[in-house]
């Protein structure tokens, strides 16, 4: 029984090793690799599934920690250009696996997550087009205004950029993009993406009591949308608990804000409690840099207990 524990205790180190030793890109086969490693330690407790697939066939896919019937949603990497967010839920993901057992808050609550809501962008970002036709590949040359760089690609694999792709405000907004591009083209509708579609059946089958969606740049939450009155006070208590904990700046309210982002839908539609975190310093355009991941893993790694607790309090109601 010591050997297996002690088995078990150095497989959760190498695990977690993995990521605070990263020297390269969080890539969507880093992210299979660590879901069959997380589930295969943690059968009875963890699992995971695809939620739905992106117009070049990969996954997209959810684990959830935990049996309890309170679930909270974590998402990241709506934008390809972001995939340290995936990489810092997936690490989140493992060390609240560890504590599994000793965590009172998994007995009554669920934490889901979706690490990487858009693959075929990272995958783009990242400069692997393995899976995309050559006469796509032409395309999103194109759409990246004919860079051999796509460093600052945000969009998915059809260039639209799926964080403009909710309907609270989608109308509204005006991005100054009205076709496929690296960035800011919301679409020919509102969920007219399949990584949209996915998170949005997703999101209504488990209805979050919590939800926060990770994002970069700018070391900032965002948390009111059109907002007042008693959901205003609730959402701002929270927002400025993960503020304190994180360090990041708590964005002022802007009651003129349009949306059409995952966040702004959730605070609409959901009347929950939602957040948009941005990790890493201010940059424009580009990825966050490996160097930054361990900072802004220490801000965030108490994060989905704060939420989760907020979840079970708002349960007791």
């Amino acid at each position: 029984m010591m050997r297996r524990a002690l088995l078990l205790s150095l497989c959760v180190y190498l695990f977690l090793g993995s990521f605070a030793m990263a020297d390269s890109p969080y890539t969507y086969n880093d992210l299979e690799y660590d879901l069959v490693l997380l589930q295969q330690q943690y059968p009875e407790k963890i699992i995971y599934r695809s939620i739905g697939e992106t117009s070049y066939g990969r996954q997209i896919y959810a684990v959830r920690i935990g049996n309890g019937k309170k679930a909270i949603l974590l998402s990241g990497a709506h934008h390809g250009r972001e995939w340290m967010t995936s990489m810092l839920l997936m690490k989140m993901a493992a060390t609240y696996a560890a504590d599994i057992e000793k965590h009172p808050l998994l007995e009554s609550g669920a934490i889901w997550i979706v690490p990487m809501v858009n693959p075929d962008g990272v995958s783009v970002q990242q400069g692997d087009f393995g899976s995309i036709p050559w006469e796509d590949r032409m395309d999103i040359w194109r759409m990246n205004r004919y860079s051999f760089s796509f460093k600052r690609w945000k969009a998915n694999g059809r260039g639209v950029d799926l964080n403009r792709q909710y309907p609270a405000g989608w109308k509204e907004v005006k991005t100054g993009v009205e076709h496929p591009s690296y960035q800011f083209y919301k679409g020919a509708s509102p969920f007219s993406e399949p990584e949209t579609k996915a998170l949005a059946r997703f999101t209504l089958s488990i209805k979050p009591a919590v939800s926060a969606a990770y994002h970069s740049t700018g070391q900032e939450i965002f948390w009111h949308y059109q907002t007042s009155g008693e959901q205003e006070k609730r959402d701002y208590c929270l927002a400025k608990a993960v503020a304190d904990r994180t360090g990041y700046r708590l964005s002022e309210p802007d009651m003129n804000a349009v949306g059409s982002g995952f966040t702004d839908w959730l605070i609409r539609d959901f009347k929950i409690p939602a957040m948009t975190i941005e990790i890493g310093k201010e940059r424009e355009n580009t990825e966050v840099p490996l160097h930054e991941f361990e900072a802004e893993w220490e801000s965030n790694r108490d994060v989905g207990w704060i939420l989760l607790e907020e979840a079970l309090r708002l349960g007791e109601k």
